[in-house]
């Protein structure tokens, strides 16, 4: 599952060969492969491990005993984190200086993904809308890890103009409240 806060590991060790833990050493990184760099080693006691990288995070760590003997790299996660707000898309299309017969609104959100889209109310199916009509609009927008959009537009630069050549007027689709 996603999150839109950091997460706290607490590490413990146990040893069985009973000289217990000397130090250890651990890395956050986006994929389950053994990393090349290492955080600073800790020494002789354990610290939980706050992992606040936005996106899939691994947590992988390596022991050592007062004898010596090193544990292979034990690998936790995958912890995902999206602290970015959804996007909504299509807003530079409300422009009173442009007439355009409609404008098409995208949710978007790169990390945890669209989990809800509602416009006026009423939950859209998918992540697409096309306004055709003038008036003020509420987007909702909400991502799996929890995090929400709220933007309330006012659209006045909606207008239709008949192209079949029968003599009918351009018309602004506006309405009276």
């Amino acid at each position: 599952d996603w999150t839109n806060q950091p997460v706290t590991v607490d590490v413990s060790w146990s040893d069985e060969g009973g000289s217990d833990l000397q130090k250890y050493k651990y890395a956050i990184t986006s994929s389950g492969i053994m990393p090349e760099e290492w955080k600073n080693e800790v020494i002789g006691k354990t610290e939980p491990i706050i992992i606040d990288t936005e996106g899939e995070n691994y947590l992988h760590i390596i022991g050592c005993d007062n004898a010596g003997n090193e544990s292979t790299d034990n690998i936790f996660g995958k912890y995902k984190l999206d602290f970015t707000i959804p996007e909504l898309i299509g807003e530079n299309e409300i422009n009173s200086d442009t007439k355009v017969s409609s404008i098409k609104f995208a949710a978007k959100d790169d990390g945890a993904g669209v989990s809800k889209f509602v416009v006026n109310g009423t939950e859209i199916s998918g992540t697409e809308y096309i306004a055709t009509s003038n008036g003020d609009y509420k987007f909702e927008i909400s991502d799996y890890a929890g995090n929400t959009l709220t933007k309330d537009l006012k659209i006045t630069n909606i207008y239709s103009e008949c192209d079949k050549n029968l003599g009918h007027p351009t018309y602004d689709s506006s309405y009276a409240k």
